[in-house]
């Protein structure tokens, strides 16, 4: 006998380990009660002992002369459930239930990453934030020269004139509207929504040295969150929160 062909005996009796059934099979191939039980669809035994030998006798292939097809007829569960209890059980599933709970958990699985496939074609790899400002000289002064934001463009809309200033690839938006609205609650606790921006960046304790000069307000000072992860979050003009990190 090939090497493969004893191999493969021995997948099928282990699978058929799983059910009691291995006298059923040896290392040299079925026996002449498999081969009597597959004349019969193997009636006479239990549901799982009767799916586990037509899938060991599926992977056999060919010393019953049954065609796959065929021999998954005959299978009362799901067929890949049963295909999965074989490779399964090649694993050491101790059970068919638990091989087909396993495929089940499977099949669940990528059923749902087909259905959370991302609706969005990112076009680049950021997304862009605008903030309403009350004084747009003062959010300049903030996110262009003293944070050093690159302005690129300025955009007249229905609300107001948008000045757009990249970080990386981001846009940070500044909207200056036509009528400046009420401001909301200043805090990370205080409101819904999106309550901070952040940068990722590699300078983080010159950043913060500068901003102290500059005398901005810190709601937390430079600290260490995590192994490697430090961050310090400041108010800007409008008390807006922006978070700085620095990831080693």
């Amino acid at each position: 006998m090939l090497r493969a062909d004893q191999q493969l005996a021995r997948a099928c009796r282990a699978l058929l380990e799983t059910v009691r059934l291995e006298r059923l099979w040896t290392e040299e191939g079925p026996t002449q009660e498999a081969s009597e039980l597959l004349e019969t669809a193997g009636r006479q035994l239990s549901q799982d002992e009767r799916s586990v030998l037509l899938v060991a006798w599926t992977f056999w292939n060919g010393s019953g002369r049954r065609r796959l097809a065929e021999l998954l007829e005959h299978v009362d569960a799901d067929p890949m459930a049963a295909l999965c209890s074989f490779v399964l059980a090649r694993r050491g599933a101790q059970s068919p239930g638990a091989a087909v709970s396993a495929c089940e958990t499977d099949e669940r699985d990528q059923q749902l990453s087909g259905r959370n496939k991302m609706l969005l074609e990112p076009a680049k790899d950021s997304v862009d934030l605008c903030i309403v400002v009350r004084d747009i000289s003062e959010s300049l002064d903030f996110y262009q020269v003293t944070l050093g934001l690159e302005k690129t463009q300025e955009v007249e809309t229905p609300y107001g004139k948008v000045h757009r200033l990249r970080f990386g690839t981001s846009l940070v938006k500044l909207m200056d509207p036509k009528q400046v609205p009420p401001a909301g609650p200043i805090g990370l606790e205080k409101q819904l929504g999106i309550r901070f921006m952040s940068f990722a960046i590699r300078n983080l304790s010159g950043v913060c040295t500068a901003l102290k000069e500059k005398g901005m307000e810190f709601t937390i000072p430079e600290t260490q969150v995590l192994p490697g992860l430090r961050v310090a979050m400041v108010k800007d003009p409008d008390g807006n929160i922006i978070e700085f990190v620095e990831q080693a």
